[in-house]
C-alpha cells in the first residue's frame, strides 16, 4: 500500500537535496568571485587613481607627482 507512495517520496527528497547541494556549490563559487572583483576610478584628469576590492576597501591609490604643492583643498575637490 505504501510501497509506490514511499519510493516516490524517497526519490523526491532525493531530487530535492540535491538541487539544494547543486544551488550551495554554485553560491560558493560566485561569492569567490564577487570576492575577486575591484573597481577603479580617476580623478583630476587622471593625477588620482584608487582601486578599491569588493567589499569598498582600498587595495591601491596612486597620487602622480604633478600633485606636489596642490593645496588639500583642491586635492579634495579633485580639480
Amino acid at each position: 500500500m505504501f510501497g509506490r507512495d514511499l519510493d516516490d517520496a524517497e526519490r523526491w527528497v532525493a531530487d530535492w537535496s540535491a538541487s539544494i547541494s547543486e544551488r550551495a556549490e554554485r553560491a560558493q563559487r560566485l561569492a569567490a568571485r564577487v570576492a575577486g572583483l575591484t573597481g577603479s576610478a580617476e580623478a583630476a584628469g587622471g593625477l588620482v587613481e584608487a582601486r578599491v576590492d569588493s567589499s569598498g576597501g582600498l587595495v591601491a591609490l596612486h597620487l602622480d607627482d604633478r600633485l606636489t604643492g596642490w593645496p588639500a583643498a583642491r586635492l579634495e575637490r579633485g580639480s
